[in-house]
């Protein structure tokens, strides 16, 4: 990415293949933010993979006995950039991205579609532009997403819902808008809500109540938005099938595909559940909703209480979810991702996304995981070496793993009682405590069940002598969101409040 001045009142950055031109006073039209570019980055590999899987679907289509004759040949794909603001990601994907046979550029406010047109002229996509939603090329727009996803006058393979905050009021619309099949990538920035700082506000939007000052909050946003998606498909015969579910800096994204599958959906229940934590200690324990009963196990019922038996006898709990309880990502694509990510010439953002994506690829299948320093320090001990910690586990026969958001996260599919034996064990060889909780000292006091051992195996890869950056830190300061675009319409309405006569 580079920049440089175009005129005075306007600035030019290039930004992997395209040239966008913004007003160099943010404040007053759509605005640029450089965080973004790795989420762009990420998009444009995971809609290029997604394109791939679907020529490669088409064609085996046409290779089914007497089928050829019934299809028509493989077009590409048609990407709808819902919330598009100045166009940009649009104009990567058209250039970046193999058989795009159709981009529309969407946005409500006049500043966005007006700088979209001049960035397709700054771009030299003028022969590109298409008359209509129906046509090759690219289709600029104004209009609300939702009323053009709602009127399916097109469907689109990719549906890109890039809002500011959340994008909790478009999935209805775009779980029906989307192809049979085909890829939503959503964006949600409003951490306020998912991460629990403001529980009711999460809950309005998503359905879900989440838990305040959890330790594991940054994987709890993601199921959030994963749970709200599944059941707005879900209303429609429509189940999710995830391919890469991940936070990054101050928002969380999805990729998901959408299916259509009635049977599938009558498994919802098993995939959806609860979190159940303990008020008094880090313990959680998560349930579905539903299970599966009866003489053949085909009869679905609801869901039972798992024996809580980990934490400090008394404990209340608190109740999150629903979310939801299946995978987050398909590990068979992150592994094509990092092979196709070093063919791509135009991201930038390489080292960063070969971190996260390797950090995707190791993560364990289980929901939620445990804080190592919170683990640590309710006991009122000095913080382990995770490596020890992820030894113990794997020596008393379970799996561990980290998560790509959390550079202390131990994500693992060993009982509670299992973690706590390993922290009290590491409690033993540490000085007594000058001071503890009383709940920290009634945790102390349980007897271990099993026999904790902390050399480390030599199965157990060690992250730190990798040279692949999971953690890297930010390319500068302030790295965060920047303020709402206001848009000619939003500039002028206020210009105009402070020149109307007071009362």
């Amino acid at each position: 990415m580079s920049s440089t001045a175009s005129s005075p009142s306007f600035k030019t950055i290039t930004e992997g293949s395209s040239r966008m031109c913004y007003p160099a006073d943010q404040e007053q039209a759509v605005f640029y933010n450089p965080v973004q570019v790795q989420n762009r980055d990420l998009s444009i590999l995971m809609i290029a993979l997604y394109q791939e899987r679907l020529q490669q679907r088409h064609q085996e289509k046409l290779e089914k006995r007497n089928y050829s004759d019934k299809m028509p040949p493989y077009e590409g794909i048609r990407i709808l950039d819902a919330l598009a603001a100045s166009g940009l990601r649009s104009m990567r994907y058209i250039q970046e991205i193999e058989n795009v046979q159709h981009v529309t550029i969407n946005d409500l406010e006049e500043a966005a579609v007006e700088r979209a047109h001049q960035n397709v002229k700054e771009n030299n996509l003028q022969d590109k532009l298409a008359s209509s939603l129906q046509d090759p090329g690219i289709f600029i727009q104004q209009a609300d997403a939702r009323a053009v996803m709602y009127s399916k006058t097109a469907q689109y393979h990719v549906i890109d819902m890039d809002p500011y905050g959340s994008a909790a009021s478009f999935l209805d619309a775009a779980v029906q808008c989307v192809e049979n099949g085909g890829l939503l990538c959503v964006t949600c920035t409003d951490m306020a809500a998912l991460g629990g700082s403001h529980p009711e506000t999460c809950f309005g939007r998503y359905g879900c109540m989440p838990i305040q000052r959890s330790g594991y909050l940054q994987e709890l946003a993601v199921r959030i938005l994963l749970d709200s998606i599944s059941k707005s498909a879900a209303r429609y015969g429509r189940v999710l099938r995830p391919i890469l579910s991940v936070g990054m800096d101050f928002y969380v994204r999805v990729f998901a595909e959408i299916h259509n599958s009635k049977s599938a959906v009558n498994t919802l229940s098993l995939s959806t559940g609860y979190v159940f934590q303990s008020t008094q200690c880090p313990t959680f324990y998560v349930a579905p909703a539903g299970q599966t009963g009866g003489n053949k196990n085909n009869v679905y019922q609801a869901g039972r209480l798992p024996t809580m038996d980990a934490a400090i006898e008394g404990t209340n709990w608190k109740i999150a979810g629903p979310i939801w309880l299946g995978p987050l990502h398909d590990k068979g694509v992150i592994q094509k991702a990092l092979q196709k990510l070093q063919k791509m010439p135009h991201l930038s953002t390489k080292d960063r996304l070969e971190g996260l994506l390797t950090s995707c690829s190791e993560e364990l299948d289980v929901p939620l995981y445990y804080n190592l320093p919170s683990l640590a320090q309710f006991l009122a001990v000095s913080s382990p070496p995770m490596m020890k910690i992820k030894a113990a586990i794997v020596n008393a026969g379970y799996k561990v793993s980290g998560y790509h958001k959390e550079p202390q996260a131990i994500k693992t599919d060993a009982p509670n009682h299992v973690v706590w034996d390993i922290i009290r064990a590491w409690c033993d060889t540490q000085p007594p405590p000058k001071k503890a909780s009383s709940s920290a000292l009634k945790m102390r006091a349980v007897e271990p069940k099993i026999k904790v051992n902390f050399a480390i195996p030599s199965s157990l890869p060690n992250p730190k002598k990798s040279e692949i950056r999971r953690f890297p830190q930010n390319p500068q300061p302030n790295w965060g969101p920047k303020p709402r675009a206001t848009g000619v319409k939003r500039k002028l309405s206020a210009e105009e409040n402070e020149l109307s006569p007071q009362e």
